[in-house]
């Protein structure tokens, strides 16, 4: 979480809790204002990325409170260098689902097919690849290719767990943008 996140200084299971309430109320405003008709998966599901499901799409559902206007992707979690044993894919990355709804604030972007985004994705980190997966001293990789994408290598404070983080602008996306 960024440092502008008003909830930076709360437990990982605080957090967690707060971002379920927070991506229900993004759904049922999108069930209740622009026609969707969104229903909770199971725990497996959960487990496999799927958050809500319109029986054709299976989107995961994101909400971010800082003041960036950007997507957020898990790509590897844990990340301890691409070469390591431990590294793993992220649950963004290796999740099963096709669609994404991620509100900033109080813009809502839904991609009803991610493979677009997840293209956008593998062209970062392409980038990364050529810059020999480095990052600069304050843990970021700028894109060259995508002007506001960018990387992040990320200790989450809570759980001390390293991770390396996508931020795609929703400008590069198709998209459906809603105003609550």
């Amino acid at each position: 979480m960024n440092k502008s996140d008003k909830y930076d200084h709360e437990s990982f299971g605080k957090r967690l809790k707060i971002g379920k309430g927070a991506e229900q109320k993004c759904v049922k405003y999108l069930n209740e204002n622009c026609g969707f008709n969104l229903i909770p998966t199971t725990k497996e599901d959960d487990l496999r990325g799927i958050d809500f499901t319109d029986g054709a799409t299976r989107y995961q559902v994101k909400v971010r409170t800082g003041k960036y206007q950007d997507l957020i992707f898990c790509i590897y979690q844990p990340y301890y260098g691409l070469d390591h044993k431990e590294t793993k894919i992220g649950r963004d990355i290796k999740g099963d689902y096709n669609g994404y709804i991620c509100q900033c604030n109080q813009t809502i972007y839904v991609i009803r097919n991610t493979t677009q985004l997840k293209k956008i994705i593998k062209e970062i980190e392409k980038g990364w690849e050529g810059e020999e997966y480095k990052f600069d001293g304050r843990g970021w990789f700028k894109s060259c290719r995508h002007k506001d994408c960018s990387l992040k290598y990320h200790v989450d404070r809570h759980n001390h767990i390293p991770k390396v983080l996508a931020f795609v602008s929703p400008k590069l996306l198709e998209k459906e943008t809603y105003e609550m």
